[in-house]
């Protein structure tokens, strides 16, 4: 009996582990589907129609779908999209009920209503969303054509190759286009559709966009931006005119070099990352370079005399070079003019009292050392000698919104009447002669007048370089006439304006040698205007010789890194002197030869 029972025991226990094993063995349960969503809610049998959810089965076959206890057929399945052909039913509004091996919900209604046309072309929804060049992507719809060739698909205007094509699902390849989100475009004959938007996603490839600076001379950094660098340093190989350079510093999107040495010229610069190569960018080797230091100011807007930096400015305005080397100062901001010696002290020169100064803007002296500054809020011009005795300088004439004043080599005395759109001329009888600007979007803000007695001029609003030739015609010299952006910006090409652009300027200046200084007030950089061999500006070459266009900023240091805020006047002495009028600050640009 002992015996017995111990067998027994023996076979239950061996039944229960079995049981176990093969229970561990096809545990595959179906978990609940569970509905989201249909599209579209209402149409009519025969069309398609996309239910959304969790847990469905990727084996069509395994997923049932009813509505109004009509079976549907399933045209396609995944876990979480059924798309099914509406089955036949009356007008009405129906529940929709979905199985899963066994597993059944409820709860989705459908709308039939009477087509009031056949179906139409239509693009229901792209699986994936998202995907790169060369992935095979499905568009789900309506009418398609069962024939591959007789759909026509598009992404963002570039073909895309279809492989397959039924009525209701087209597989196409993703063509090379730009990173962004499109809708894709079916087109079949005469009707085309478009798709809820689909996500190109960028393909990380080694790729050149940029040099900072573009132009420089040997031993200069260089940044080159782009993307597919190497991550460390030593994988990076980069030459100029075949001469290797030093590669100092590598991130995702930038490689940090030190130009090699190279002769006067334009040439290649080549990048090269393992296997891949890119050559499509150029570095001008050049016999000048420039180099932006802070001489004056320290950002604060008080207005404190001191040395260099210990001095504050506020909206330092206009520069001008008094007869003992001195340059004087409209510092609008604070209403008072300053002045600063070739050591960098700044020490006050005149403030209201006898006379209000309520932005002074620009000046220029005489022949004899007065100083005359635009006074543009209250209208009129101030005259303040060596000493600091201020008076309202005294014409026939009217002024509004006086911006600038400046002299010719003959004393002649010349004003941009801003909002009178003039520039007038004053000799020393008092004679005034009148410049129209009014045909023009916008009167002056600066003058500069050359040796020939051409005045240059420069306004806020027409995005171009003026010039009264000695006739008095009124020409333009360059600009586009639209305000640039850092992508638009241009100095043209040599002896070639025609596509040269310019923002606002309030500072332009000739050097001694008759190149022409523009500070570009709205793209933040410094620029020079050298004219043809016959002495025309309209056929010179401009060239910017400080700041990054576009890029704000109180960076000192190589001119065409250096950053700069909204620079104001420009003054040519023994260096280029600039009033950084947002960043509070004098500048200086010293030429390297």
């Amino acid at each position: 009996m002992k015996n017995s029972i111990f067998i027994l025991s023996i076979l239950f226990c061996c039944n229960l582990f079995c049981g176990c094993s093969e229970s561990d063995e096809s545990d595959s349960r179906q978990f609940p589907p569970k509905l989201i969503s249909i599209i579209p809610k209402a149409g009519s049998t025969g069309g398609t129609a996309i239910i959304s959810g969790v847990h469905f089965s990727e084996t069509a076959i395994d997923n049932e779908v009813f509505i109004n206890g009509v079976q549907a057929e399933i045209i396609d399945a995944t876990q979480n999209r059924l798309v099914i052909a509406l089955p036949n039913n009356p007008e009405g509004t129906y529940s929709i009920k979905v199985s899963v091996k066994g597993e059944v919900v409820e709860g989705l209604k459908f709308t039939y209503a009477t087509p009031q046309a056949p179906p139409e072309l239509a693009v229901l929804q792209v699986m994936p969303s998202s995907a790169y060049a060369g992935d095979l992507v499905t568009l789900i719809g309506q009418c398609f054509s069962t024939v591959v060739s007789e759909n026509q698909v598009t992404i963002n205007g570039v073909t895309a190759e279809v492989k397959e094509a039924t009525s209701s699902q087209l597989k196409i390849i993703i063509p090379d286009t730009e990173e962004g989100s499109y809708p894709i475009r079916v087109r079949i004959g005469t009707k085309e559709a478009e798709s809820p938007l689909f996500t190109y996603l960028h393909t990380v490839t080694l790729t050149t966009s940029s040099l900072t600076p573009a132009r420089g001379k040997a031993g200069e950094e260089v940044v080159i931006s782009g993307e597919g660098f190497g991550t460390t340093v030593e994988e990076n190989m980069v030459s100029i005119n075949g001469k290797q350079a030093t590669v100092k510093v590598v991130t995702a999107t930038t490689l940090t070099i030190i130009a090699p040495e190279n002769p006067s010229g334009t040439y290649p610069v080549k990048v090269t990352v393992a296997d891949k190569t890119v050559e499509n960018l150029s570095f001008t080797y050049e016999d000048l370079s420039y180099t932006v230091a802070t001489v004056a100011g320290n950002s604060a807007t008080t207005s404190t005399d001191g040395k260099g930096t210990a001095a504050s400015f506020k909206f330092p305005q206009g520069l001008a070079l008094a007869p003992n080397g001195d340059i004087w100062i409209a510092e609008r901001g604070n209403n008072v003019i300053r002045k600063m010696d070739q050591e960098y002290n700044v020490s006050t020169v005149a403030k209201s009292g006898t006379v209000t100064f309520n932005a002074p803007w620009q000046g220029g002296f005489d022949l004899s050392g007065i100083y005359y500054v635009a006074n543009k809020a209250l209208n009129n011009i101030i005259k303040i000698t060596q000493e600091g005795t201020c008076s309202v300088f005294s014409t026939e004439t009217t002024f509004k919104s006086p911006m600038s004043v400046t002299f010719d080599s003959n004393g002649n005395m010349y004003i941009a009447d801003r909002d009178n759109k003039a520039v007038k001329k004053i000799t020393s009888g008092g004679t005034v002669t009148n410049y129209d600007m009014s045909s023009l979007k916008a009167g002056p803000n600066c003058m500069a007048v050359d040796k020939k007695g051409r005045i240059f001029v420069g306004t806020g609003g027409t995005y171009q370089l003026h010039m009264f030739d000695t006739d008095g015609t009124l020409k333009t010299v360059f600009g586009t006439g639209v305000v640039p952006t850092a992508a638009t910006y241009s100095d043209g090409e040599q002896n070639d304006l025609s596509k040269a652009t310019m923002g606002a300027t309030f500072g332009i200046a000739f050097a001694p040698d008759e190149v022409l200084y523009i500070t570009d007030y709205t793209m933040h950089t410094i620029r020079t205007l050298t004219p043809d061999a016959e002495g025309d500006y309209t056929k010179g070459t401009l060239k910017t010789i400080a700041g990054i266009p576009g890029t704000k900023g109180k960076i000192d240091g190589s001119a065409l890194t250096a950053t700069f805020n909204c620079p104001a006047s420009v003054l040519v002495s023994d260096k280029v002197y600039i009033a950084d009028e947002q960043n509070h600050l004098i500048r200086t640009i010293t030429v390297n030869k």
